[in-house]
């Protein structure tokens, strides 16, 4: 964050994080987040319309839906 000179940082791992990076996040909570592949992916899946088309044309998404053989009955 201090080379590019910003105030807030969001950093993203498909792997997660060590302890250290955890720590260091809760200690900066207001300047820095950490989230994980499935939080990007859940935020972005509910949030997906609202993004510019600019934004949509450079992650093409289609929503499909399936039917889903239900076991309970």
């Amino acid at each position: 964050m201090q080379t590019f000179q910003v105030d807030n940082g969001l950093l993203v791992s498909w792997g997660g994080f060590f302890r250290p990076a955890e720590q260091e996040a809760k200690a900066l909570y207001f300047n820095v987040r950490l989230s994980g592949a499935e939080q990007l992916l859940e935020v972005v899946l509910e949030n997906y319309e609202k993004l510019s088309a600019t934004v949509r044309s450079e992650l093409p998404l289609k929503r499909v839906w399936a039917l889903v053989h239900d076991d309970s009955s």
